[in-house]
Order: structure tokens, then sequence, then C-alpha cells
């Protein structure tokens, strides 16, 4: 009976204060939709298995929900990447369990899980429970998007996405006579174009109807509206002779992920039903036999997101009072002829400070559940840190106060690194040392060793740290891919190589082993 009572009291205990399993040394991520054509069956996952030993790989990292929504596991929670229909995503049949496969043929390798998580569908192919999912119904993310204003007699309104830059489907692209500019549009036949001289429309030329019709002049006095898909049904409504006035100082407009030009659909990660959730699928993995949980895109969109209503009143509430200009108080987009840039208000440090919070908040919450489970919790993580704030996200460690011109006091409070069992960091560049990429003309965190330097500030000792690579970065070039790995292997760092995909289709299983010694 005292033999039952200890067993049970070491289980609890177990429970509680995680695996003691070492740190993964040399892991391998397998992306799901990059993989999932070829991970048919178990027939499949036990080859791949048996090259990961063979080259010294101690850790796989199995992506079972992609950045589509779909995934690669027994779910209540989301539909099986069976069903998607991006044609390059599909694998096996439903009824096929990845995680269990690659469970099964683990042996001594540990496997973490890692889920995709505030991402929830492809956009431009409109697939992903984002949009098939009812329940999903006002989770996106809304972002602001920038660009100018054009405004007609008849009180129509076109948003212009961009200026003196090339088109996009379903775009309008806005385009006058520059210094060195082409006379004629650089577009391709496509499309319509309506040529306004003075503020008036003076032709509108439909290419598509007629594609020998070369582009229309670029007019000294005026400039030329050009549309592809939805933007040219909009340029075809214009008159010939109506007016026509740009505002150039437009702000930008709001409008959700699901309408945006961006290709992951984003939903918005403070909303609670969003949250709920995601710790329903942890649990579901959870119930696996895991090493691990791993965090990807456990973030927001990019720095202009997320101005939902909900966000507003959540933000509003942190400051203590209501926000006046909603959003340009905190940022907008301005757009100029050849690019934009973001402009911030004198809320956006603030902002960025909430925004930080928000996703503290959340992973402290993932931490509890997979410390309850007995399992490890990691992230994956771009290694920019000096300007991953746009994404909401401080991974550095608790206490580390960046001196930066973003990071309001009390930033510091909201670095996670001491909440997760380790850390991979994205070093996604060619260039390996600092001096390649002054040579280069970027700055010395654009490098393995100018990234990594960056990591070993913000999260010091507080988190067990690993260097990634993106393999299609050396592509043709396997010495320099040596020296990356090298240069990771020189510090204190474990090495996360992304992904299977690549180590198959550069055949680079030996070159693993060659240096995974």
């Amino acid at each position: 009976m005292r033999k039952l009572v200890m067993a049970a009291a070491l289980v609890l205990l177990t429970a509680f204060v995680g695996p003691a399993s070492a740190a993964p040394q040399y892991a391998l991520w397998i992306d799901l939709p990059a993989n999932a054509k070829y991970l048919t069956d178990q027939e499949a996952v036990d080859q791949v298995m048996a090259k990961a030993r063979r080259a010294n790989i101690d850790t796989v990292i199995l992506d079972v929900k992609a950045y589509t929504g779909y995934v690669g596991f027994a779910s209540e929670q989301a539909p099986h990447i069976a069903h998607t229909r991006v044609f390059n995503h599909r694998g096996a049949a439903e009824g096929f369990d990845l995680l269990a496969a690659f469970l099964k043929a683990a042996e001594d390798c540990r496997v973490y899980a890692s889920i995709n998580v505030f991402s929830e569908a492809n956009v431009p192919m409109r697939d992903g429970p984002l949009f098939s999912d009812p329940r999903m119904q006002g989770w996106e993310s809304v972002y602001l998007q920038g660009g100018l204003l054009a405004k007609t007699e008849s009180g129509r309104e076109l948003f212009i996405h961009r200026w003196n830059e090339p088109r996009s489907d379903d775009e309008i692209v806005l385009y006058s006579r520059q210094s060195g500019q082409a006379e004629r549009t650089p577009t391709n036949p496509w499309g319509a174009e309506a040529v306004v001289v003075n503020g008036k429309v003076q032709s509108i030329v439909d290419r598509t109807a007629d594609q020998d019709v070369p582009a229309p002049m670029i007019p000294d006095n005026g400039f030329i509206l050009s549309g592809v898909g939805e933007g040219r049904q909009e340029l075809l409504q214009l008159e010939i002779g109506e007016k026509v006035t740009v505002d150039y100082d437009y702000p930008g407009r709001l409008l959700p992920s699901t309408e945006s030009s961006h290709f992951t659909g984003f939903v918005n990660p403070i909303l609670p039903e969003v949250q709920e959730h995601v710790l329903d699928m942890l649990a579901e993995i959870l119930a696996y036999d895991v090493d691990g949980i791993v965090l990807d895109r456990a973030r927001y969109a990019n720095v202009l997101a997320d101005f939902s209503p909900y966000s507003r009143e959540q933000f509003e509430r942190f400051l203590g009072r209501p926000v006046a200009n909603w959003p340009q108080d905190i940022l907008f987009e301005r757009t100029r002829s050849g690019g934009s840039e973001v402009v911030y208000g004198p809320l956006a440090s603030q902002w960025f400070l909430w925004r930080a919070q928000n996703i503290y908040s959340f992973v402290e919450r993932v931490a509890e559940a997979a410390a309850a489970a007995g399992r490890e919790l990691g992230v994956y993580v771009g290694s920019w840190y000096n300007h991953y704030y746009a994404e909401g996200v401080n991974w550095g460690r608790r206490g580390f106060q960046p001196d930066y011109h973003w990071a309001d006091p009390g930033y510091d409070e909201t670095g996670y690194a001491d909440l997760v069992d380790f850390l991979m960091a994205g070093a996604y560049y060619y260039e390996v040392e600092i001096a390649e990429a002054e040579r280069a003309g970027r700055d010395d965190w654009q490098s393995v060793e100018g990234s990594l330097d960056l990591v070993e500030m913000a999260v010091g000792d507080a988190s067990h740290t690993m260097g990634s690579l993106y393999l299609l970065d050396y592509r043709g070039d396997v010495e320099q891919f040596k020296k990356a790995v090298g240069k990771i292997q020189d510090r204190d760092m474990g090495v996360m190589f992304f992904d299977l995909y690549y180590v198959e289709l550069y055949d680079w299983w030996d070159v693993l082993e060659e240096l995974l010694q």
C-alpha cells in the first residue's frame, strides 16, 4: 500500500515539475503543408524517422496544425488537412493520424507537436476554417491598410492600393509621371486603365478586351488609375469627363484579414473564444504521448493588426481613457510614390506594450497547461528582436528592458522566455558572419552571427535557445550551410533545421550526418 501511495505521489509530482529529458540539441522541423503529400502512411513516416536517427537528429518537431487551420491529427476542433482546397497540401486520407504515426516510429527520438496558433486560413484561396467554420465568424483580425483614396463627383470612392508600384490581383494602382519613370504604365494587358488629365477622366482603356492595345501614356498634368480583377471592374464604371480627386494623405482603411491582400488569415489573439479554441486544441494534443508542444505564429499578424472594435475597447480600458483618433493616434500607413511607411502616433509605444502583455498572458496560460500535463513548451520566433515588437511579442527574458524607442517602461515585464523550456529563433540569413552582412550592405543583425547575438542579449540563460536555419537560404551552397551550422554549434545553443522538405529536396541527409557528430 505504501509503495502505491509513493508511486501516486511521484506521478503527481512529475505532472507539475515537467519532464526531465535533456533539451533538444538537433531538431528537424516537419512542416505540415509542405510534407503532407509525401507522408501518406506509416511506412513513409518510418523511413523519415530512420533517416533522422542516422543523421543524429534527436528531436522532431511536427507541425500538426498548418497556417491554413487544417490539422494532421485526430481533432474535434479543426478539419483534417485532407479537406484543404490547396492541392499541394493534400496527402493522406482523413483517417490517417500523422502525429500518432510519428510517435509510433519515434523510438529514442523526441517528438514535439507544433501548431500555428493564431492563423486559420489561406486568404488567396479562401481556404480554411476561418472561411468555413461558423464558430469563427467575427474572429478575424482587423488590419489597417494604407493607400490613397480617389473620389468621383458622383460620390463613388475608389481605394488605391499603391502609387507607382506593381499591380496585383483585384487592386487599383496610381501611376504618375516621375523623374526617371517610364512614359507608359508598366502593366500587363489583363486590366483596365483610366487616364485622368486636369482632374477629369480623359479616356478608359480596357486592355483585357483588346490585348493588342498598348499601355496608355502617363500624362504630365494628371495620372493613370490602373486596375485588374475587381479593380478593373471599378474603373470600367467611370464616365468620360467625370471629375476625380485623390486624397494623397489618406490614413488608410480598416478591413478584416479575410478581405486583405495578406497571404495568411489571422484571428484576433485576445478574443476569449479564440484563446479557448487554441487551448482546447492543445488539450487534444497533450492527450498524445508527445514530449511537448511548440507554439508558432503565437503573435499578431504584423504591426498593422489588430484594430478591431474589441481591441479598441480593451486598449482604451488599458489606457483608462478613449483614443480620440483611431487608429491614427497609434499609427497609420502613409503611401507615397514607390512605397509606403508606417508612421507612429503618440500612443504607439503604449500600444506595443499592451500587445506584448496580451501575448505574455496567453503564453502563460499555455505554459500552465503544459506543466500540468508534464510536457515541455517551446516557441518558434524570428531572431530579429529589434523589430519583433511589430508582431506584439517580447520573447526576451523577464526583467530585460531593451533600449529601443518603442519600449516604454514596463516592457521588461512582458518577456516570456522564462515561461518556456526552449526557444527557437529563426536566423534566416545567407550571410553567416557579421562581416559578410556588412560587405553585402546589411546590418550586423542580418546575419546568423549577428542575429544570435540578439538572442543571447534578450534571452540570456532564461531558456534553452536554438538557432534555426531556413535551408532554402543555402540552396546550391552546401559549404555556406555547413558554415552556418558550425557558427551555431560554436555557441551553447541547439540547432533547428527548417525543414524536412528541403533536406529531402537537396538530399542533405549525409550532410547532416557529417555535421551532427
